[in-house]
């Protein structure tokens, strides 16, 4: 129920914002590192200030979802917010009014995971349903469908907007020209369920991880396996890399969050 801001450079604990009632499924910071947005299965978004040390609950001034809140991402310029939940609704949210947020239905169970597309155009979703989907941010008008063979937990769009990387049950990392639709490779090497995926910001390679305790780091190019980290006991859960791509960060299923330093 609490979320912890650390110091990487020493490890410490900077401070701890315990405002939610339920286990908090997912973090968002806003590009300019003010603003932090939190998403528990208390059904509620928690937006924290933290450079005033404030917070704001969306639903107390928005319809929000009716059950757990397990994805969220927020645009680049902080503007717009994409919730997916329990509830098999996606939600678009406008930061900077009052008025109520798009709600997207017709989804078929739980949505896991959600990318809104580095040029802030699209956003894309995944869950337990087989079916992704990709969407303008602007409307949530449906731009292309694709299907996996199970369930999605993670998806990303590479930094050029070109490609979609998605992973979930079936333990692959598929590759998508997600234009045409085309899925031009599939990543395997994972044995377990792929939970997390990050682009380089040069969009030379991908990190994945997955509940077999790996990350494992691929070439897109050649599509090889080029480095494998194990020692992420019970799990890998979830994984950021900094904005030059030198630090690598897992959170894991032991209570730990490790810190990788990439050549």
């Amino acid at each position: 129920k609490t979320v912890k801001l650390w110091n990487l450079l020493t490890g410490d604990e900077i401070t701890l914002l315990s405002q939610h009632k339920s286990l908090i499924r997912c973090l968002k910071f806003t590009m300019d590192g003010q603003y932090l947005v939190s998403g528990s299965e208390d059904k509620s978004m928690i937006i924290w200030d933290l450079k005033n040390q404030k917070s704001n609950v969306l639903g107390n001034w928005k319809t929000g979802h009716n059950q757990a809140v397990l994805c969220l991402d927020v645009s680049s310029d902080g503007k717009i917010l994409v919730s997916g939940s329990a509830d098999k609704t996606v939600k678009i949210w406008d930061l900077n009014s009052k008025t109520e947020p798009y709600t997207l239905t017709g989804y078929g169970a739980d949505i896991l995971t959600i990318a809104i597309s580095p040029n802030q155009e699209l956003f894309v979703s995944g869950g337990l349903e087989k079916n992704i989907r990709i969407r303008r941010l602007d409307n949530g008008k449906l731009v292309r469908s694709l299907t996996a063979n199970l369930g999605v937990t993670s998806v990303a769009f590479s930094p050029d907007n070109k490609l979609l990387a998605t992973g979930g049950f079936d333990r692959l990392v598929r590759l998508w020209h997600w234009e045409t639709g085309e899925e031009i490779g599939r990543l395997e090497g994972h044995l377990e369920q792929i939970t997390a995926l990050v682009f380089s910001p040069d969009g030379q390679t991908i990190m994945t991880g997955s509940l077999d305790e790996t990350i494992k780091i691929w070439k897109l190019g050649t599509q090889a396996e080029i480095a494998s980290l194990p020692g992420n006991y019970q799990g890998v859960l979830s994984l950021d890399l900094s904005a030059d791509g030198k630090t690598l960060v897992s959170g894991c299923g032991d209570n730990a969050i490790r810190v990788f330093m990439l050549k």
